[in-house]
């Protein structure tokens, strides 16, 4: 996932771990309404903020990716 210019103002207040956190819960919240399992690594994830991108890992995916993204 690649942030906008908002987005990445809004990520900068936030330190790196938080950000992990923010978006697993996020994810599994989607998770119930679309038939998809993913995942976000910590290991590959070391500067969000700096980078401006979030990986995921994505299995199983029984729907639209465009849609559930």
């Amino acid at each position: 996932m690649n942030f906008t210019t908002k987005g990445q103002m809004a990520i900068d207040n936030f330190n790196n771990g938080e950000l992990i956190e923010i978006f697993t819960r996020y994810m599994r919240t989607l998770t119930k309404h679309y038939d998809i399992d993913i995942t976000v690594p910590t290991d590959v994830n070391q500067n969000i903020s700096e980078e401006g991108i979030l990986k995921v890992y994505l299995k199983n995916i029984n729907c639209d990716v465009n849609t559930f993204f």
